[in-house]
């Protein structure tokens, strides 16, 4: 069943008299605990189609539904406790003057919800946390530590849908792949569903069951993972993709330590 349906999605931002359309005529649908990737150059609209679903982007055109329901405008408090974002910079997602604590008990303080010392705590140690980080403010935390506690916010609600929007490119390679793995196993223990923004072929294929390739705001074609890893692809662009991500891979095996 089709946990997330996009219908021929148009996003069009105006300003000064101008008129552009960030994303044009696109259309997918994400099975329930299924994984689903966007990618594509800068300015393709793979993140303004998850910040259209938030309402952060003007839809000016088609249908987004959840659980098979348009989704409302303003969003309002029940689709908060469906769908929930995690965004790139982790370090400015958070409130530099508010405690972990305090960010995390926000939205159970919000939404009126009972014991939340003990979600607090118990979200800190399902991201791999000790309950003591509860009491530190962000700048005290790595980037890595911060991504953790961005996600254990985002889950506070027990939503069914993750957005992420490039939830690693800012971190060290070597902890993109503690919280990906991390992302990994939640989803699993969860039973959650991802709609996942990367530039990165490589997180896409480690995360992703399918994938759609997007230019211009318009979609190039949709491929599995299978496709993927077998660089089976329609379309000169989506292999230009792939080309391109295989040889920075290569690049940064090839780089000498420092």
């Amino acid at each position: 069943m089709a946990l997330i349906e996009i219908e021929n999605l148009t996003v069009t931002f105006r300003a000064k008299g101008r008129e552009v359309q960030a994303v044009q005529d696109v259309s997918l649908s994400v099975d329930e605990r299924e994984s689903y990737g966007l990618v594509g150059e800068s300015g393709s609209g793979k993140s303004t189609i998850l910040r259209a679903i938030c309402g952060m982007a003007p839809v000016t055109g088609g249908t987004i539904r959840i659980g098979g329901q348009p989704v409302p405008t303003p969003r309002g408090r029940a689709f908060s406790t469906e769908v929930q974002m995690v965004f790139q910079d982790p370090y400015a997602s958070l409130h530099p003057r508010h405690t972990i604590d305090r960010t995390l008990s926000e939205p159970l303080a919000i939404h009126g919800m009972p014991d939340r010392d003990a979600r607090v705590v118990q979200a800190l140690t399902d991201v791999g946390l000790p309950p003591a980080f509860r009491f530190r403010y962000p700048h005290q935390l790595s980037g890595g530590q911060r991504q953790r506690v961005a996600i254990a916010r985002a889950l506070m609600l027990r939503p069914k849908i993750l957005l992420l929007d490039e939830p690693t490119s800012a971190l060290d390679a070597s902890v993109q792949a503690e919280v990906l793995n991390l992302l990994n196993r939640l989803r699993a223990e969860q039973g959650l569903t991802f709609l996942m923004v990367s530039h990165d072929l490589a997180v896409i294929d480690h995360m992703c069951d399918r994938i759609m390739v997007l230019q211009h705001g318009r979609t190039v074609e949709e491929i599995t993972r299978d496709d993927l890893a077998g660089a089976r692809m329609t379309t000169p662009y989506a292999r230009s993709l792939f080309a391109a991500s295989a040889d920075r891979m290569l690049e940064g095996s090839e780089r000498p330590a420092p």
